[in-house]
């Protein structure tokens, strides 16, 4: 499991087509996630909510954002960041927004 820290605007990279950004925190336990998922697979979906949806979790609960990709919230603490761990097979790329612009830019 990889485990990620993000806080409020941060995203996460999977695989090419889908961006996991963290909303906001909704009280002790509840985290608002939006999950945009982008390519030809997706397109329809895409043109009918360009912003990709936002759902509330409970820390601790897993979701599936693709096949074989799954995130659980595992904390947040009294600084705003929330760890999200994160299991996938090897050969599906996971990176940190920032992480990933610098290796689109080379």
């Amino acid at each position: 499991m990889l485990i990620l820290s993000r806080r409020p605007g941060q995203s996460i990279m999977i695989a090419e087509d889908i961006t996991i950004t963290v909303v906001d925190k909704h009280g002790k336990d509840k985290v608002s996630i939006n999950v945009k998922k982008l390519g030809f697979k997706h397109f329809f979906s895409c043109l009918l909510n360009k912003y990709g949806v936002t759902e509330l979790y409970k820390i601790g609960e897993t979701f599936s954002p693709c096949e074989n990709v799954m995130i659980t919230l595992m904390q947040y603490d009294s600084y705003g960041n929330i760890r999200l761990g994160i299991t996938a097979p090897r050969y599906i790329s996971i990176d940190r927004e920032e992480v990933r612009a610098k290796k689109v830019m080379g």
